[in-house]
């Protein structure tokens, strides 16, 4: 799955729609066409793109008269994550993920850059403020990565809550 072709995926506000709608819960074709007003052959073109960039997939379900109906739904919980700073440009794609361990001591870590912040400002020479800045950046760099580590283990367990949620609303009816 990658970045670009997630963010040309949702480059129409269609698709974008068709997705919250998904969000709610698997719908066909037809109730995708119906809800958002526009012909089947349009919905499936956006349905198409959707699928290809791996954003939604299609599944079967049984409906109420025990006909087997194509869905459409989320493929899997993800974050689209746009960086723009004053160096570069970064598209990151997180896919959620179960927990596995929790880095330890975040506010630890940026306690330690902030002193390393510090001490940069006393360097005294070119090759010690490309060192320390180097030595800061990576430090930053790998802080981020563990927070957003973090960041998609509890987008899984926001997903899982709805999931099991959804699961309970729909034994309801």
């Amino acid at each position: 799955m990658r970045a670009e072709d997630i963010i040309e995926a949702l480059a129409t506000e269609t698709r974008r729609k068709i997705v919250k709608l998904l969000a709610m819960e698997p719908l066909t074709l037809s109730e995708i066409a119906e809800r958002l007003g526009i012909s089947q052959p349009a919905a499936l073109k956006h349905i198409r793109e959707l699928e290809s960039s791996g954003i939604i997939e299609a599944h079967k379900v049984r409906d109420q008269y025990g006909r087997i109906r194509r869905c459409y739904r989320i493929a899997r919980p993800i974050r689209v994550i746009l960086s723009l700073d004053g160096d570069s440009v970064r598209i990151y794609v997180r896919e959620a993920r179960p927990i596995e361990g929790v880095p330890a001591d975040i506010e630890g870590r940026l306690k330690r850059v902030m002193g390393m912040i510090n001490e940069l400002n006393s360097a005294d020479s070119l090759g010690k403020m490309m060192y320390k800045s180097t030595e800061i950046i990576k430090e930053i760099e790998e802080t981020l990565d563990d927070i957003e580590e973090i960041e998609s283990q509890l987008i899984w367990l926001r997903y899982e809550v709805l999931r099991s949620l959804k699961k309970f609303v729909s034994r309801l009816s």
